[in-house]
Order: structure tokens, then sequence, then C-alpha cells
């Protein structure tokens, strides 16, 4: 036995052989072909051994050598264990053909994207390209085109989130109806879109709008018929509107309606209590040229009704004043004091007079003494009326007194005339 194989030996190294050789079979399919002792349950020592080396050669093979395989039973410097083969200028591992890295990931040989990056990667096509930075402080995904990086996810450390370019926002996909927009140079304008055009633009410097939607402030729900609908449940103003400007041809707010006459149907302003129930408001008048002011006064709404006595009693305790004001001395107006008013008629007087005067000063209603002043006509008039009577009277019996002289008179000449 050892004949034979001391005989195969010496024709494998010493003489050329163009014939095909088989071990274990006598029908060789290849130039060496070895088969197993039992291809369905083959032996322990069924194979081929590769040369086994503990490292390296200290010199390295040539191009002759390109292709040759070994074992590395061991590390060999950052060399682990494995079959290597010479490329024609370094060892190579065969593990490269099998391991997985840097977010790679291998299953069944088969290789696809996944588990975790270990170093900055890149992934480009023609002028575009996905970056993956890796780094406790710095770690980022980049979408780049034509060089500058135009979306980025950041880590929350040094790198947030960003678009560097026009955002879009569609239906169902990327080539769907446009939704939203946000984009910008110096200014950024954000855009909420509406059957493919914009409905709702905020934008830094510039004009903001919202165009046939409604929009509500402080609760969810808006009413179909109000465009704007804010709710507060704090103590503070609902709306705050304040003109910057100073100048004479500054202005506050300006309240339009459309139409070129608007009646007492037409509101232009309305005040309500507790949410429906209408306390004033501001209408087109009834020829449709001014406004009227208008406030409840439905007498199905009141009780205790009682007319107004001693009007003149009170209006001669209200004493109208001349005066000036204190920020803006000159100029001097006819009104009322509002401490004086509020003892004789505090109907027309709010406020109070410990308040600060700078921030809540007492006020007076205008308004308010129509009433008073127009039962004092009245009680005037009823004063007219009765002297009118009065003086109908006297000048009745005036007449009655002269008709009784004049024949007093006739009298006293008949008398004296001689018969």
């Amino acid at each position: 036995m050892k004949i034979i194989q001391y005989t195969i030996i010496l024709c494998l190294t010493s003489f050329a052989c163009f014939a095909q050789v088989g071990i274990g079979n006598t029908d060789p399919k290849a130039s060496l072909d070895i088969t197993a002792s039992n291809q369905a349950a083959p032996a322990n020592t069924d194979g081929i051994l590769i040369p086994r080396i503990d490292a390296f050669p200290s010199t390295n093979p040539t191009v002759d050598q390109k292709g040759m395989l070994v074992y590395l039973t061991t590390f060999d410097g950052t060399n682990p264990s494995g079959f290597y083969y010479w490329t024609g200028g370094a060892w190579t591992t065969t593990k490269n053909i099998y391991t997985s890295s840097n977010g790679i990931i291998e299953s069944s040989k088969n290789f696809r994207l996944g588990g975790s990056l270990t170093s900055d990667t890149a992934i480009n096509f023609d002028t575009r390209s996905l970056t993956f930075r890796v780094g406790t402080s710095s770690s980022s995904f980049n979408v780049s085109s034509n060089g500058p990086t135009v979306f980025r996810i950041g880590n929350g450390y040094s790198n947030n989130t960003t678009f560097g370019q026009d955002t879009y926002w569609k239906d169902g996909s990327t080539s769907g109806t446009t939704l939203g927009r946000f984009y910008g140079s110096s200014s950024g304008i954000f855009e909420l879109y509406n059957s493919g055009s914009p409905s709702v633009r905020l934008i830094t410097s510039g004009t903001s709008y919202f165009s046939n939607c409604n929009l509500a402030i402080g609760t969810t729900g808006s009413g179909s018929s109000y465009r704007l609908n804010a709710h507060a449940s704090s103590t503070n103003y609902v709306a705050n509107f304040q003109q910057l400007g100073t100048g004479s041809s500054a202005e506050g707010v300006s309240i339009r309606l459309t139409d070129i006459s608007p009646m007492t149907n037409h509101r232009y302003l309305s005040f309500f209590r507790n949410e429906t129930i209408e306390a004033g408001k501001i209408t087109g008048n009834a020829f449709g040229n001014g406004v009227n002011y208008s406030t409840t006064s439905d007498r199905r709404l009141k009780m205790n009704i009682e007319n107004i006595t001693n009007a003149l009693g009170v209006l001669d305790q209200i004493q109208p004043q001349l005066y000036e004001y204190i920020s803006f001395p000159g100029p001097k107006e006819y009104g009322f004091i509002a401490q004086d008013l509020q003892l004789v008629y505090p109907q027309a007087v709010s406020g109070s007079p410990d308040s600060d005067p700078y921030k809540n000063p007492m006020m007076v209603d205008y308004g308010k003494l129509t009433p008073i002043l127009t039962a004092s006509v009245k009680e005037l008039y009823q004063e007219v009326l009765n002297l009118k009577k009065e003086n109908e009277t006297l000048l009745e019996r005036l007449n009655n007194l002269v008709q009784l002289e004049a024949r007093l008179s006739a009298l006293e000449q008949h008398n004296s005339t001689p018969n």
C-alpha cells in the first residue's frame, strides 16, 4: 500500500501529466477528482488538508504563486486564523466573502443592508449621495444633491434634523397632489395647499394668510360660519391689536363690509354674553349710509318696569364741567367728573375711586344719561303744558274782564247822557 502511495506522489511531483486523475473513482471529471469514501455518510477523514501555517512566510510569494491557498492556524499580527490566498500582492482571507460588517448583514451567504455602522459610509449615485456618519456627538444621516446636503437627520447633540432645500408633502406618493410646502431663502415660508393651491401661508417677513378655511385658537372647533374663532380660559384678553406706529396717520382696527349699502341686518360687530345671547351690536342703518349702535332693550327681557320721576331733581344735581386733561393740557372739553356723577347717577359710571387712574380710571357712559335727560325733557314739557293751560285760563279771564270793562264803560256813558 505504501508503494502505491509513493508511486502516486512521485507521479504528481516528478512528471508532467496531462491526464485526469481520479482518487476514489475510476472516471475523474476534472484534472483532479477526489471522491469521498461514502458520499451519503462520509468519514471524518474524507477531504483535503490544505497546508497549515502558524505564520505567513517572512518572504512573500511571487506572482507565480497567485491563487495559492493556505490555512493560518492562529493570529499572525492582526490577521485571525482562517483560510488565506495569495492575490499576487497580499494575503487575503476568504472570510471577506462571508463576513458582514459596517451596516451589512449576511444570511445564508446572502448579503443585505442592516446591522450597525462602524465607520462613516457613503452611497453615491450620479451627483447624489447618502452619507452615514458615525460618532457619539456627530452621527447623522445625510442626503446630498449636487454637493450641498439637502436633508439631515441628526442625533440631537450637535446635529439636528435639517432640511436644506424646498420641502414638499405630497398625497400618497412623491408624484401626488401637493399638500404642503416649506421653503424660502432669507425668510421662511410654510404653506398648506387645498386642491393644488396654497390655502394657508405663514411667512416670517411678508404677508401671512388663511384663505378659504377657518382658524380656531384655543379650541378644537371653529364653527362653520366663523373664519376666526378664538377662545381663552384665563382672565386675560382673547386678542390684542396694537398699532406700533406713532405718526398722525397711524390707525387701529378696520372692520369692512363689501356690500355698498349695508342695512340694519348687516352686522359690523356683535357682542354676546353666555356665548349665544346677543347683548349689543353695530350695524348699518336704515338708509345704508351710516351705522347704528344698539344695545339690548327688549321689553320681554325686563321686569318691575316703572316710570322715572323727579328727573329734573336728579338732573339739577348733575354738574357739567369744563376741564383739561393733565396729559394733554390746553384743549378744553365739556363733560362730567366721574366721581361726582357717581354720587348722583351711578348707572352711568364704572370703576372705583380707589383704583389706579393710569391703569383703571373711572369712566362715564354718556349714552346712559339719555334716559334721565329724556325724562327731564318730558317733565319740562309737562310743565310747559301746565303753564300753557294756566296761560289759556288767564287769557280767558282777561278777555272776560276786558268785555266787562267795555260793558261798564258803555253803561257809564249811557247814564251820563242827558234825557
